[in-house]
């Protein structure tokens, strides 16, 4: 969060019809203290009674602004979190321990939400006082009076900081598959047994030769299988009774829908259940195998067939 925008920026005279809470909140706001300029940290009396205990009791940093943005508050866990005395950082100071390179987008935010009176909300990096910069989520909604002006900004701040990290190892392991998958040509199909969906990544539709926007039905899989293989692939993935196949490994024949071609194709798959035994879930991959089919054949006839007259070996 930042504070001490140029109020001479900034209109509040925008009505709106929002729920209000009482102005003040159940804090004591010193007459002094509204002086601009004024020490942000002397701005609320929070030095006794519950609400001061409540809010140091909660994980989040809570602050509280002005209309304009000026800090009237912080919590204990802001301290905590910083390593920083009461007063030592307020105001423009605050930039200081966002990261250099997330400051700018979410100062600019805050003002554009000062400005129109949305609710605030950032993702950015504050040096934590280990001195490791940590992601923290900032939120900051406005109080209004009966009339329907801002009178008080209330926010928080959450560390994010593994959730991050978290979502960019996922990030990474599925950019590494997504790598994988190409570089290997191989497809991947789900199919979810409970609500007949099915999903189908885009190389597995390549090698069926199928457009993008391609039903992924059963029929759709069925009439690209060669018409000599399809009886044994449909008895196979197709079972009425799923749960009476866990795994299933085929090679078959598939009619490519763009080209015709014949092509031969690698399909695996597994039968995923829920905790009371009943198939949810059928996962899987394809992958067209044609060139090793090919090699198995030369290498068939190579040692069956003289490569000079065509004839068979054993009659040479």
């Amino acid at each position: 969060m930042f504070e001490f925008i140029d109020e001479n920026d900034l209109s509040f005279e925008r009505k709106v019809d929002r729920p209000t809470l009482p102005q003040n909140f159940g804090i004591s706001v010193p007459e002094q203290a509204r002086t601009p300029g004024r020490v942000a940290s002397s701005a609320l009396d929070l030095s006794a009674g519950p609400l001061s205990a409540i809010l140091d009791a909660l994980p989040q940093m809570v602050r509280i602004s002005d209309p304009s943005g000026r800090l009237e508050y912080r919590n204990k866990r802001f301290y905590e979190f910083t390593g920083a005395t009461s007063g030592e950082i307020e105001a423009e100071d605050w930039k200081k321990v966002v990261h250099p390179g997330d400051g700018e987008g979410a100062w600019a935010e805050w003002r554009r939400c000062l400005r129109t009176g949305e609710e605030y909300e950032a993702r950015y990096r504050v040096r934590h006082h280990s001195g490791e910069y940590r992601w923290i989520l900032a939120r900051a909604n406005p109080n209004y009076d009966d009339k329907g002006n801002i009178v008080r900004w209330f926010g928080t701040s959450t560390d994010i900081h593994e959730q991050r990290r978290a979502e960019e190892a996922l990030r990474i392991s599925e950019e590494r598959l997504r790598l994988a998958l190409e570089t290997t040509a191989l497809g991947i199909w789900d199919a979810d047994l409970v609500t007949g969906t099915r999903e189908w990544t885009r190389e597995a539709r390549n090698i069926l030769g199928l457009a993008p926007e391609a039903p992924t039905t059963r029929e759709t899989f069925l009439d690209r299988v060669h018409p000599e293989d399809r009886t044994r692939m449909e008895a196979k993935f197709f079972a009425l009774q799923p749960e009476s196949i866990l795994s299933y490994q085929e090679e078959c024949r598939i009619i490519r829908a763009d080209t015709g071609e014949e092509r031969w194709v690698a399909t695996s798959g597994r039968t995923l259940f829920n905790t009371e035994g009943k198939a949810i879930r059928k996962l899987g991959t394809i992958q067209d195998i044609t060139a090793r089919k090919e090699g198995e054949v030369e290498t068939w006839r190579a040692a069956n067939y003289d490569t000079l007259t065509g004839l068979p070996k054993s009659l040479s």
